[in-house]
């Protein structure tokens, strides 16, 4: 009646029938899916992404005996984006910058994005 066990083990042991021709069809599947030009599972597709750039800070400019106002640009698979300029930064003066920049590239190929 109550507290009595259950044949055949552990919830977790019991195993249907055709569990494993399951997976060796999702296995088919997915390399039918590459064949026919899709992406594998795990690769890269084409589309649009963001890419995140934190910006924490620099130190050591080469300004000569002058300030310099330092900004940094960065460049990736054609998109450019600025940092802020900070003011006044002597030769060795460190600059925190804290920032976060984005930037989403539109219609990335794989082969691009391995290139950028």
């Amino acid at each position: 009646m109550f507290g009595g066990k259950k044949s055949g083990g552990d919830k977790g042991e019991e195993k249907k029938e055709g569990d494993g021709e399951e997976t060796e069809m999702t296995a088919t599947k997915k390399e039918e899916a590459a064949d026919e030009g899709g992406p594998a599972v795990g690769e890269m597709k084409r589309g649009d992404y963001m890419i995140h750039v934190y910006l924490e800070k620099g130190k050591e400019f080469n300004g000569g005996n002058d300030t310099t106002d330092p900004m940094v640009e960065i460049a990736c698979l054609g998109e450019k984006k600025y940092s802020s300029a900070k003011d006044d930064i002597g030769v060795m003066g460190e600059v925190n910058w804290s920032e976060h920049i984005f930037l989403e590239p539109k219609n990335v190929e794989k082969k691009s994005a391995e290139d950028a």
